[in-house]
């Protein structure tokens, strides 16, 4: 018996796939921040240095973002960064030298363009994107020909559909109940990098005149 021929999952190559997601920000990304007339104010924390977020990055409270921070920090730099050990880290650091495009730590606090984001289940993997599908799937008065862009197998496709299909439902971005940094809390995603803009930073660590590293304890929440 010879077996029925299964369909072929769609493919895009990463030039097209980046040119389309240009395209979607481009013609809709203005409608979001033009009607987004509330601004969230949420944090970031990292290690990397930037101007700009991209898409599909997470934002939550201070506390989750500097849990964050803990994690990238040992991912990057090798170093442990124990709450409550932190001035012990900045004692190993000693006046050890990073890479230009590396920082010990940024906590970035962030305006949101966000109006109505989409619910979804807390996703430990940024590009674990099928909870997202599946949540749009179970939404009222999506079309049929909708829920079948979101049955997509390939990756890259699938989140071109994502994005047009929450954007044709009124859906401007991603909110959960974050499961990994300050549990409980609620944390966003964005879906075009002009929906998030940096308003302040501050160093974790920053130089004393010796050259070696110290601890900056100071927090936003300290002034707010």
């Amino acid at each position: 018996m010879i077996s029925p021929k299964r369909k072929a999952p769609s493919r895009i190559k990463r030039e097209r796939y980046i040119e389309l997601l240009n395209t979607i920000e481009q013609m809709r990304s203005q409608e979001v921040i033009e009607r987004s007339s509330i601004n969230i104010f949420q944090y970031h924390g990292t290690c990397d240095i930037f101007d700009n977020f991209k898409p599909f990055c997470h934002f939550g409270t201070e506390d989750a973002a500097v849990t964050a921070w803990r994690s990238k920090a040992h991912q990057r730099h090798g170093i442990q960064f124990d709450e409550g050990q932190e001035n012990n880290a900045a004692i190993i650091l000693g006046n050890r030298k990073i890479p230009t495009n590396l920082s010990l730590g940024i906590i970035h606090k962030v305006a949101l363009f966000l109006t109505n984001p989409l619910y979804v289940n807390d996703f430990k993997e940024r590009h674990n994107i099928g909870h997202i599908a599946k949540a749009l799937q179970s939404v009222p008065g999506i079309s049929k020909s909708q829920f079948k862009q979101l049955d997509e197998e390939n990756t890259r496709v699938l989140m071109v559909n994502i994005l047009n299909v929450a954007l044709d439902l009124g859906y401007d971005g991603l909110a959960y109940v974050n499961g990994t940094e300050d549990v409980g809390s609620t944390s966003y995603t964005n879906f075009f990098a002009k929906q998030a803009k940096i308003v302040e930073s501050r160093a974790v660590y920053v130089r004393n005149v010796d050259g070696c590293w110290r601890h900056n304890p100071w927090r936003f929440s300290d002034v707010e």
